[in-house]
């Protein structure tokens, strides 16, 4: 069982962890290294620009075009009543990423080294980004 102090202690260093890898990355975008630019536009490309066309028109069904029927009606929804633009539903999406992650490690007790492991898993990105993944 993992005492309190060590529990704050998990959770700083998780903190600096996180305070690290952001201060990297704004780091190397303001040397360019780093050519990608963080707008509301480039968050919506894939899938997310169908949840935002079902969040501002609702579904459509076409015989001979794609259409958005196939897409999962929870995401679009709980961002139109949100009144939130993608970048505003990123920052929502991954507070709900780490609330939950936080409640499973919790539950599980994780150690700091588990934690980390589980945080770095590269396909989290699509928790963090307008994708129905952080409500599942």
């Amino acid at each position: 069982m993992i005492n309190f102090h060590e529990k704050q202690r998990n959770l700083f260093l998780i903190s600096i962890h996180f305070l690290f890898l952001s201060t990297l990355f704004f780091l190397f975008k303001i040397s360019g290294l780093i050519k990608i630019d963080l707008s509301e536009t480039n968050l919506l490309n894939f899938d997310a620009s169908w949840y935002n066309k079902i969040r501002t028109e609702g579904y459509e069904f076409s015989n001979t075009a794609q259409s958005s029927s196939g897409f999962y009606p929870l995401f679009p929804y709980f961002w139109k009543v949100t009144f939130l633009g993608p970048l505003g539903i990123s920052i929502v999406n991954g507070l709900i990423f780490l609330c939950s992650f936080f409640l499973l490690a919790k539950y599980f007790d994780f150690h700091l080294k588990e934690s980390l492991l589980f945080l770095s898993v590269p396909s989290l990105i699509f928790c963090f980004v307008p994708y129905t993944e952080s409500l599942f």
